[in-house]
């Protein structure tokens, strides 16, 4: 269930403001690292933590000092930087990425490209090197410092939309590499070696992966 609380403003947000009736006053403005907002004639107006609707009445408030009859100030919400999710590991871009609204496991994964896991569904060499893959079943979401029992691969793999849960600010989401999956492929192939493991990697994909059988094995055995 996504959050019901109201979003409020924090340091990096991008806000459109004017005041009602004078167009010149139009201005792009950054809420500063004080929490501060700077429009017009005011000197610095605090809307860190602020709903939308408390900051417009904090600035009609400050601009009865210079404008009469009750100015009106539209404000308008137009980049988000102050709420922002972690998404790390094996993803096809990893980042820092804003919380603009309610948004899903799905959602964001999809934002950041998916998961490398889904390199075992391309045509790609089977020597794609195991790093390059995610596990997800150790992937996982911390909130608040604690562990969410949230199971990617129910999720990712078997549709289960029941691991599909809403984001929160400064959640952290990783997807370590399946560094520990190989197969060995030894005797008479052309280099013995390990080979990445995939959920799809047959017998043949294996030994293929070891540059095939020498003329001297003996294949029967």
């Amino acid at each position: 269930v996504p959050s019901t609380n109201l979003f409020t403003l924090g340091p990096g947000d991008k806000l459109e403001m004017e005041v009602i009736g004078d167009t010149n006053s139009n201005a792009i403005v950054t809420v500063c690292p004080d929490g501060k907002v700077y429009f017009y004639l005011l000197d610095g107006v605090d809307v860190w933590g602020r709903t939308l609707a408390e900051a417009r009445a904090l600035l009609e408030q400050g601009l009865t000092n210079y404008i009469r009859n009750g100015p009106r100030v539209a404000v308008t919400l137009r980049t988000v930087e102050s709420k922002r999710i972690w998404m790390l590991g094996r993803l096809q871009a990893p980042g820092v990425y804003p919380l603009n609204g309610p948004t899903t496991l799905l959602e964001a994964l999809a934002g950041a490209g998916g998961s490398l896991s889904f390199l075992g569904q391309r045509e790609i060499p089977l020597s794609t090197a195991v790093e390059e893959l995610a596990d997800l079943q150790r992937s996982f979401i911390i909130r608040r410092g604690k562990l969410l029992p949230v199971d990617f691969d129910r999720l990712m793999n078997r549709g289960d939309l029941g691991q599909n849960i809403y984001l929160e600010p400064d959640d952290f989401i990783y997807l370590p590499p399946s560094a520990a999956k190989e197969v060995f492929v030894i005797g008479a192939v052309g280099q013995p070696r390990s080979v990445a493991y995939t959920e799809r990697l047959g017998l043949v994909g294996a030994i293929t992966e070891a540059y095939g059988p020498v003329k001297e094995a003996y294949l029967s055995q």
